[in-house]
């Protein structure tokens, strides 16, 4: 297994620069991502890499989103997303972690990004609302024993209804999501820019996420190998109330290592493999 073309970063970005169409080539994931810069900057949304500091409380805010808290409670706690400082300590873990963003204009004008201006957005201009990284995984942490790097998509409620709003109402728009936009820039990042072959780029997901499991494997290329990662049963806090049906299980109460009391539910844990940019779907309407 071959090492990265360069290390990830391992510190918050110093400066704000957003991807620009051609920064992958020509090549299939290029293509990819050139379409979804140009569709996001159509309604004033663009897609940047890292973290930056100036942009935590934006972070903390996907991290707290109930959507996100539902599947991965993990990112509102000191071991990822708390504050700064938190942040700041989980960057370099495991050699580093490359991140990327979607942003939306607060003043935006109603036309689109104009290259000019997609080149100069102002880090203090945006917010952030939706998150991706990869990062490398310790042995004992892989599903794969021959995949050493993991991946990971957040998006929010919010950022994607706002996007809506934006499509319905700018003539000529065309569909697109924050967290297939930030996914897609990840993904050709993965390959163009750090040459990790796609067998080795891996993700999990819970069985009851079913949005996350549409966009990993309707969308992006992930797929099940259970005969080699077999699902793992968990059990799983959930905010939902007590009684409620989630697939095929009830929440129930049950009490936490501190003793108290939180519902749960119970959960299938699904590891699933990048297949590569040929199994990625384009967009098209």
């Amino acid at each position: 297994m071959s090492d990265l073309r360069k290390p990830f970063p391992t510190s918050f970005e110093t400066e704000f620069k957003p991807f620009m169409p051609g920064d992958f080539g020509n090549c299939r994931m290029g293509q990819l991502a050139d379409e979804v810069i140009g569709r996001l900057a159509y309604v004033g949304v663009v897609l940047a890499p890292g973290l930056h500091e100036e942009r935590m409380d934006d972070v903390k805010a996907i991290a707290n989103a109930p959507e996100v808290i539902e599947h991965c409670p993990k990112d509102r706690t000191p071991k990822r997303f708390f504050d700064k400082t938190s942040t700041g300590f989980w960057l370099p873990k495991e050699g580093g972690r490359q991140a990327v963003g979607a942003y939306h204009l607060n003043a935006w004008s109603g036309e689109p990004l104009s290259l000019d201006e997609l080149a100069t957005v102002n880090v203090n201009d945006i917010t952030q609302n939706s998150l991706a990284w990869i990062g490398k995984l310790p042995e004992d942490e892989r599903d794969f024993t021959d995949s050493d790097i993991t991946s990971a998509f957040r998006s929010t409620n919010a950022g994607s209804e706002l996007l809506s709003e934006r499509i319905v109402n700018t003539p000529g728009a065309r569909r697109v999501t924050t967290g297939y936009g930030a996914a897609v820039i990840l993904l050709a990042m993965t390959t163009e820019h750090y040459g990790i072959e796609p067998g080795r780029l891996s993700l999990q997901c819970n069985e009851s996420n079913g949005r996350a499991g549409r966009l990993y494997g309707g969308r992006l290329g992930f797929a099940e190998e259970p005969d080699v990662a077999p699902r793992v049963f968990i059990t799983r806090p959930t905010l939902e109330p007590i009684g409620t049906i989630i697939g095929d299980y009830e929440v129930r109460q049950a009490t936490d290592d501190q003793g108290a009391a939180i519902n749960v539910v119970d959960d299938w844990r699904i590891a699933m493999r990048w297949r590569g940019p040929d199994f990625v779907t384009p967009l098209t309407v």
